[in-house]
């Protein structure tokens, strides 16, 4: 039998927190594929070093900042450079499909002659410059087009790119771990934040303190998060401990853990789950969010929603109290999304675009 080989595009390093395209590459050599990341990079930065058996890591610069790129000429010279760098780094390699993270990257099917899977996992247009909207929508348009399939990580996202392909399909994160249930009749205090400490809401920490609530947090600080630590470390009730993966937290005095987003934050919108949505849920945490209004569908007893600070302390309240009893309602939840779902979905879609080539 020949080797499968799955090319996956993306501007994320592979070094960095693990994401949609990890997974997606993961779950692809898991299944019997050779998986070859690109790592398209505009700028420095470090190299990364793979441990993971059947990936293979590459890295092309780019000659401009994708959303740098105002002028056809630039996007023209951008993508032959490109062009020339991949036919040569991959010329003894045929791929059978492509994963495009990129929504820029329009030319990957002529370079290959493979069918592209393109996967849009933000709102590039409201995040773009207003000087650069326009190409980026044009770009994005043109990406959708030449692509066999298009999927998108969020409802609002996917009515975005129906409006511009009829190839537009919802694929969501997975959990990667099976669900475990986690020990019964413990004393669960904490309330956890795992993740990003940057752009968080700091009204809702500041009704979590005067609430003398035991808030964890862990994850690397980036950004404004320096500030918060200086700021909320001082409390007594806040703790901020290094950034470790899920395997090495100890959720014993966990009742539930915390979402922070701040809704006046634009990018914070389109969200509807992320990859650490579906880990938490996999180790019985139930979740406390915000009112996004793209947040994945659940029920009350697996995600439960505050439209005001004021309202994550009774929420908090409700999972002390009721931790145990809404372990089967987790469980229920997250059978609907396993490894074993997204890969029949991209098997069949792969299977469709490969007949037709």
């Amino acid at each position: 039998m020949s080797e499968k080989n799955v090319l996956v595009v993306s501007r994320t390093p592979w070094y960095e927190t693990p994401r949609l395209r990890h997974q997606i590459a993961r779950m692809m050599r898991d299944n019997g594929y050779n998986v070859h990341y690109l790592e398209t990079i505009f700028g420095r930065k470090p190299k990364s070093v793979v441990s993971d058996p059947g990936i293979y890591v590459y890295r092309v610069s780019e000659a401009f900042h994708h959303q740098l790129k105002p002028f056809v000429f630039q996007d023209r010279l951008a993508a032959v450079i490109l062009k020339v760098q991949l036919k040569k780094m991959f010329a003894e390699i045929k791929f059978d499909i492509i994963f495009n993270f990129n929504y820029d990257f329009d030319f990957l099917g002529s370079v290959f002659h493979a069918p592209v899977i393109s996967v849009i996992n933000d709102d590039f247009i409201a995040s773009a410059s207003p000087w650069m909207r326009h190409s980026v929508k044009k770009k994005l348009a043109a990406t959708c087009k030449r692509s066999g399939a298009v999927l998108s990580v969020s409802y609002s996202l996917e009515k975005q790119l129906k409006q511009l392909s009829d190839k537009s399909d919802l694929f969501l994160p997975w959990s990667a771990d099976s669900y475990s249930k986690p020990p019964e009749g413990l004393n669960r205090q904490v309330v956890l934040y795992f993740g990003f400490i940057s752009r968080i809401d700091t009204k809702i920490l500041d009704v979590l303190c005067e609430r003398n609530i035991k808030v964890r947090f862990i994850g690397p600080v980036l950004g404004d998060g320096v500030k918060i630590k200086h700021k909320y470390e001082r409390f007594d009730n806040v703790e901020f401990l290094a950034a470790r993966p899920l395997s090495e937290v100890d959720f014993d005095d966990v009742c539930c853990s915390v979402a922070l987003y701040d809704l006046n934050d634009a990018t914070t919108l389109p969200i509807t789950a992320s990859n650490r949505l579906f880990q938490l849920l996999s180790k019985g945490i139930p979740l406390v969010y915000p009112n996004m209004p793209n947040l994945i569908e659940a029920p009350d007893t697996v995600i439960r929603k505050c439209s005001l600070p004021e309202s994550f302390p009774d929420a908090i309240d409700y999972f002390k109290t009721n931790f145990d009893l809404v372990q089967e309602d987790i469980r229920s939840f997250l059978l609907r999304h396993t490894e074993g779902q997204r890969f029949s979905f991209i098997n069949s879609l792969i299977t469709r675009l490969t007949s037709k080539n």
